[in-house]
């Protein structure tokens, strides 16, 4: 008798179904359907594992087609094997383990990309708010420094126009009986003229101060520009979700069909 054969005697002679059989063998439904039909065979620990369940040596359970079949499957190495249904259970874990360090991993440098992002950010508004303070403070210290130039240049202007009345009263006193009434006259006129000048000046200087528009150039760091640091931080996040979800379901994979 074949080892799928006296396989199938064992299990219903103990009353179990292929999945009771399968969970006391620590391997899935699939995979008992597969060693019944004869698709595959069970390598020779899980063999020793099935005689001890059923009380019977591994002799009563294969005959030399099944042992040549065991001996052709030990060389079948690689991906087949670490994906069998028999031997998958034994690598779940690992892949599930796998598949959480990626994640953990994918969430702390995605996390970590981000949280430069946001500081970055938060560091550029500062600067441009402080930035923006001093602009402020030097363009208040100029219109302070202009209405005080202003101011005193209505107090010359003041004393300038007290000077020129009184040069004018002592022109309009000057008698033509005087000697020496041209020379005078002649000075007081130059007087006159550069006190006018003067004034007019102080008048052109005040209008100057008085129209101008004071501004302050400064440079701004634009913040947006470190969103690339959000971009790049959701993709490896994404992608890190992405990959372990992949892996998950390889290690939840099921195989077979159940006859």
């Amino acid at each position: 008798m074949k080892f799928n054969e006296k396989l199938i005697e064992l299990r219903k002679k103990e009353g179990l179904s292929q999945e009771e059989l399968g969970y006391k063998l620590n391997v899935t439904r699939q995979t008992v359907s597969k060693w019944e039909l004869g698709q595959t065979t069970p390598e020779m620990s899980k063999l020793t594992q099935i005689a001890n369940l059923f009380k019977v040596s591994v002799d009563e359970l294969v005959n030399e087609e099944d042992i040549k079949h065991i001996e052709d499957n030990k060389n079948n190495i690689g991906n087949k094997e670490f994906l069998n249904e028999e031997n998958y259970p034994k690598n779940k874990k690992k892949i599930i383990k796998t598949s959480l360090i990626i994640l953990i991993i994918g969430l702390l440098i995605g996390g970590s990309l981000i949280f430069v992002g946001v500081i970055k950010q938060n560091n550029a508004k500062k600067a441009n708010e402080q930035a923006n303070v001093e602009a402020n403070n030097l363009l208040q210290e100029n219109l302070t420094k202009a209405r005080e130039r202003i101011n005193i240049i209505d107090s010359e202007i003041e004393k300038l126009n007290n000077e020129l009345e009184k040069l004018k009263e002592e022109d309009y006193q000057l008698s033509m009986n005087d000697s020496d009434w041209f020379n005078k006259k002649s000075r007081i006129q130059d007087n006159i003229q550069d006190v006018n000048v003067q004034i007019m000046n102080l008048e052109t200087e005040k209008s100057q101060l008085e129209n101008t528009t004071y501004t302050v150039n400064y440079d701004l760091v634009p913040p947006m520009q470190y969103r690339i640091f959000y971009y790049i931080g959701a993709g490896v996040i994404v992608v890190a979700c992405i990959i372990s979800v992949i892996f998950y379901f390889i290690a939840t994979r099921k195989g077979g069909k159940v006859c």
